[in-house]
């Protein structure tokens, strides 16, 4: 790419402002950057919101969108859980880390905000990944051998960040009939990818 570093981030910068921005831009720009340039804190958060953007874009079929193309919103009402994980592993599905209850409360439609302090620009269908942290479950007298807890129990779809309720708005839920056992991968606190792209 025809850009020096400095002109790269300013320009990745731009872009990530963008409701809708050019993903192929975008995606050339991240590729293209090599290098530090200006505040190193500040650059690695910039690229790291470029990646939010780019969660599920793929360079070579630029016009497809998984994470919101409505016929694969259609088809996961209709698709059993292996064929939904199937989808989930080929297209490396990021996950989504809730403590228990409020996984299940998710599942249920009961729960429709997650709260988080960490606002951003995702959205589109995440695993939900139920949390072995038991603390939640101990502190409201809830047993905890009645709960699915590290593991994937469904998927959510991710409707934003409303900055109003400081939480992520979860639109629709689809809960397995069993969960599957996580990989053997180290879960974070919030989004995460149990499977290697």
């Amino acid at each position: 790419m025809d850009m020096n570093n400095a002109a790269c981030i300013n320009e990745i910068s731009r872009l990530v402002e963008m409701d809708k921005p050019d993903l192929s831009r975008l995606y050339d720009l991240v590729e293209g950057y090599n290098g530090w340039t200006g505040s190193q804190e500040k650059v690695t958060e910039l690229l790291e919101e470029a990646l939010e953007h780019l969660d599920g874009f793929d360079p070579d079929r630029p016009d497809l969108d998984h994470d919101t193309d409505p016929e694969i919103m259609a088809r996961f009402d209709v698709m059993t859980d292996g064929e939904i994980m199937d989808i989930a592993i080929e297209e490396s599905m990021m996950a989504m880390s809730v403590r228990q209850p409020y996984a299940d409360e998710i599942l249920s439609g009961e729960k429709v905000f997650e709260h988080r302090s960490q606002p951003g620009k995702v959205t589109g269908w995440r695993i939900l990944y139920a949390s072995e942290n038991e603390s939640t479950l101990k502190e409201e007298g809830l047993d905890p051998a009645d709960f699915y807890l590290g593991c994937l129990v469904g998927v959510v779809y991710v409707d934003g960040y409303d900055t109003e309720e400081g939480a992520w708005r979860i639109a629709r839920a689809i809960g397995f009939e069993t969960a599957y056992e996580r990989p053997d991968r180290q879960p974070q606190p919030l989004w995460w990818r149990p499977y290697p792209e």
